[in-house]
């Protein structure tokens, strides 16, 4: 039978959760700019996740000469393939002990306590999955999407021309569509000063010509403070809350630029920067599996209780020349 600090405590806890499933968009650079741009795309269920992308046109266009009758072909190819993506699925728990819960007592207290441990795990949570993606380092969340594909890496984005790259991205080798699953990238040749402004406009205009255009700048710590310092007293910035004019961010051929912590490193080509076009890139979450605060349940052994933060997700590219990279911009 529940106890009126008991409602309290569950009630709280379940506004305090949704509270923080929308604010773990708003403190990482990637997950908050997905928000912004609409790309989370939530979705019941599936083993895996099935993607359509276009990679080939359908069929030869022929010149109707000699008064009409030119030969025609009919040579046709599918137009799609179905890139194929696993499922990233993982949990934290947050635990309170009996003990804890009867020594901080009133309900306000043990929110509080809850409430703690609770932003304690969704700020881990979300920290690692930033650092899968832009550093492929984690060691817990291994299922989730890469963008560092440098080095040999496996992830999408490498240091190879436009044409030459030959990862895999969603089940699909980009050596089987070098006119279409590759990606942009301009090389910097560690002088951001020389060459760091002129490469970044290739990548924009070069990725622009196959999509609606770069809509999010991600540059590592280092090559941030090179483009701010580049820019000295022209700084172009976009106000971050209208109704709140202090917060401003800066910007890159009307893209917002973040800085990303998790980037930069390595020892031979360095990921200084990725160029996203929010028209081929997806967060694919799982309705329950959206940083969800699942129902508590004892532990076992212990006079505790754990309340499971279960999350189910991936990052799914529908394509690559519509993005790019940077690299060795880092000097």
């Amino acid at each position: 039978m529940s106890t009126p600090n008991a409602d309290i405590l569950n009630t709280t806890l379940q506004i305090r959760a949704k509270e923080l499933r929308d604010n773990m968009f708003r403190t990482t650079p990637f997950l908050d700019w997905c928000k912004r741009k609409g790309v989370i795309k939530v979705v019941t269920g599936g083993a895996r996740i099935s993607h359509p992308v276009g990679l080939a046109d359908h069929s030869i266009i022929s010149n109707l000469g000699g008064g009409g009758y030119g030969a025609v072909s009919d040579v046709v190819a599918d137009v799609s393939r179905d890139a194929l993506y696993e499922w990233c699925n993982f949990e934290a728990p947050v635990i309170l002990t009996k003990v804890e819960a009867t020594a901080n007592k009133g309900p306000e207290a043990r929110v509080n306590l809850l409430d703690a441990r609770m932003k304690n795990v969704y700020g881990a949570l979300r920290r690692e999955v930033e650092l899968q993606l832009f550093a492929g380092t984690s060691t817990k969340l291994t299922d989730m999407t890469s963008f560092q594909g440098m080095n040999a890496a496996t992830g999408v984005f490498e240091e190879l021309a436009f044409g030459s790259q030959a990862n895999t991205v969603g089940g699909l080798a980009k050596s089987s569509f070098t006119t279409s699953w590759q990606h942009q990238m301009g090389d910097a040749a560690g002088a951001f000063g020389t060459n760091g402004l002129a490469k970044m406009r290739e990548i924009a205009v070069a990725a622009g010509t196959y999509g609606a255009g770069i809509d999010g700048v991600f540059l590592s710590q280092a090559a941030y403070r090179l483009y701010a310092g580049e820019l000295q007293t022209q700084d172009r910035y976009v106000m971050e809350r209208p109704a709140d004019g202090a917060r401003l961010r800066l910007q890159f051929d009307g893209a917002e630029v973040y800085a990303q912590k998790d980037m930069g490193a390595g020892t031979t080509d360095k990921l200084s920067g990725i160029f996203l076009d929010s028209s081929g890139i997806y967060l694919y979450v799982d309705k329950d599996g959206n940083f969800t605060l699942q129902p508590p349940e004892p532990v076992s052994g212990y006079v505790a209780k754990r309340w499971p933060v279960f999350g189910r997700m991936q990052v799914v590219l529908s394509a690559l020349n519509v993005h790019g990279v940077l690299i060795n911009g880092e000097a």
